[in-house]
């Protein structure tokens, strides 16, 4: 296909004229932007008419152990929880009354699993040292020894997860938003 483009971009500051975009993708962004009511209201007006924004966010915490092994952990070695808050738009309630409320109409918002795999405790911990560590900077400031002993809760965190096989299974709840802007 030689009709498509991809755009990266910081959701915040999208700005694209009206009614010049086929669809917008967002996958687990929503709940990050500071003025979410303001982007959508932007990504809604950019869409040319009748078409769709697809959407994804985490389903409520407890449902989501991919995040909430990780937070069950920082609370026990006392350690912040990052302001952005991952779970903020984990109620298909609100994610259909904020995209309705920026002018989007046949919102549809499903339920997934997400089914995570490692194929080992020590995978699963070293997927999260890669993906968090440098935003952990509270842990990044505690000693090797400390830092050390936080990796190691965490994997033992993760050992429930385990099967017979050592594989680390870790299904997680996502939420799927679809909206079409309004003709």
């Amino acid at each position: 296909m030689t009709n498509i483009e991809f755009r990266q971009l910081d959701a915040n500051a999208y700005d694209f004229p009206d009614a010049t975009i086929d669809a917008v993708v967002c996958r687990w962004g929503l709940m990050f932007l500071s003025d979410l009511a303001g982007a959508l209201g932007r990504m809604r007006r950019s869409l040319k008419p009748g078409r769709v924004l697809a959407a994804v966010t985490w389903g409520e915490a407890e449902k989501v152990p991919i995040i909430s092994i990780r937070r069950r952990v920082m609370r026990a070695f006392d350690l912040p929880k990052s302001p952005n808050d991952p779970f903020r738009l984990s109620s298909p309630v609100t994610l259909e009354k904020t995209a309705v409320a920026a002018g989007f109409e046949d919102v549809e918002v499903a339920r997934a699993i997400v089914p995570y795999e490692y194929a080992s405790v020590d995978a699963f911990v070293e997927m999260q040292r890669e993906a968090h560590e440098s935003r952990l900077t509270a842990l990044l400031a505690r000693t090797p020894a400390q830092q050390a002993e936080f990796w190691h809760a965490l994997g033992a965190a993760a050992e429930p997860y385990a099967g017979s096989d050592g594989v680390v299974r870790v299904p997680s709840e996502i939420l799927l938003t679809a909206a079409r802007a309004r003709a």
